[in-house]
């Protein structure tokens, strides 16, 4: 039986899909006041930090439904994944209780860099 060629391109193309972890891995850069902050997602759930360039503590992540939880220091970061790839943060969990960012002055986004 013979098959197109573009359908054979097509099914070829839909098997090398990216799972969630690698679209999610990379660097998203941002300011804490005026500090310049960079935090690089790896796929095995690592976050590396960078303060003003200088290498700082570890973090991890993983998916929770469709959110991202960012999780160090006794604290987790809910971050919502924008149709652009930035990250938003959305809302803290500390001590158990969550606190939605949503609305207020505190949640910011993380932009996705080309690095």
């Amino acid at each position: 039986m013979k098959y197109p060629i573009s359908l054979l391109f097509v099914l070829l193309v839909a098997g090398c899909g990216k799972s969630p972890e690698e679209q999610l891995a990379g660097s998203y850069e941002s300011e804490t006041g005026r500090t310049p902050v960079k935090h690089v997602y790896l796929e095995n759930g690592k976050v590396e930090t960078y303060w003003n360039g200088k290498k700082g503590g570890d973090l991890n992540w993983k998916f929770v439904g469709k959110v991202v939880h960012r999780e160090g220091n006794n604290i987790t970061e809910v971050l919502q994944i924008e149709p652009n790839g930035d990250l938003t943060e959305i809302a803290s969990i500390y001590g158990g209780r969550r606190t939605d960012w949503t609305g207020t002055l505190y949640g910011h986004t993380w932009r996705r860099s080309k690095d």
